[in-house]
């Protein structure tokens, strides 16, 4: 039984290598077929990153915002949940 339990536990994780190979192969496709996007992210990234060196009173600025808009809608979405999950039991 222990033999066939450990033949069990290789294929199992032998089956989620193979499918871990084939995300790994998709995203590569996708990521070379997108290549120019990556690229002008980057650039913008870069700019941006470089703009905000430049302009350290603007990007505080930014950032305060960026920030509260992000604790306003986590907020939003926690208080949604709070009262949709029910009494901690799982729903189906």
């Amino acid at each position: 039984m222990a033999e066939s339990t450990s033949q069990r536990a290789k294929a199992g994780v032998a089956d989620v290598q193979g499918q871990m190979r084939d995300a790994l192969a998709r995203a590569e496709s996708q990521i070379g077929e997108h290549w120019v996007l990556y690229l002008i992210l980057g650039l913008v990234l870069l700019v941006g990153g470089l703009a905000a060196i430049a302009f350290p009173f603007l990007s505080t600025i930014a950032a305060k915002l960026a920030l509260g808009w992000i604790f306003l809608f986590s907020g939003g979405m926690a208080i949604v949940h709070a009262f949709t999950a029910g009494n901690g039991r799982a729903s189906s």
